[in-house]
């Protein structure tokens, strides 16, 4: 029996951070747990008259697409100055970076992309491991690319 699916496992997937220099270079994000889900929205505007009849809204599409925030769930570790760069100063300046989700298993594919770290949180319970998380506000429009 062949399998006819060309999924991949996602683990070995990595989130990772550019330095702004040109060239620029890539950091992986250290202990990244999970990458949900990236996207975009269409936007919509309603537009359906008062004297409608068949009580169905209508809608044109603006031609915008709408960036969606993501969040990227991590193992909080203290002794990391990459993480403790992130959290102090990324997390808090408000200004944009480039970085990149890679894909694992796909020949060195990545999606850049534009974001502003706009929250970012820690979490201490007593059983359990340390964690955080970041949420992305992405921005502009995503570059597919493979690294050479």
């Amino acid at each position: 029996m062949t399998n006819e699916s060309n999924a991949v496992a996602a683990f070995q997937s990595s989130v990772s951070i550019g330095d702004g220099l040109s060239p620029e270079t890539f950091t992986k994000f250290a202990e990244i747990r999970d990458i949900p889900t990236f996207g975009s929205t269409h936007r919509t505007v309603e537009v359906t008259p008062i004297n409608i009849v068949d009580n169905f809204a209508e809608f044109i599409g603006t031609g915008l697409n709408e960036p969606k925030s993501f969040s990227v769930p991590f193992n909080l570790t203290v002794t990391s100055a990459q993480q403790q760069n992130l959290i102090e100063v990324k997390g808090v300046d408000g200004s944009i970076n480039n970085y990149r989700i890679e894909f694992s298993n796909s020949g060195g594919r990545y999606l850049q992309f534009c974001a502003i770290i706009d929250d970012i949180s820690m979490d201490l319970n007593r059983d359990e491991a340390q964690s955080g998380t970041i949420r992305f506000r992405t921005t502009g429009t995503p570059i597919w690319g493979t690294t050479p």
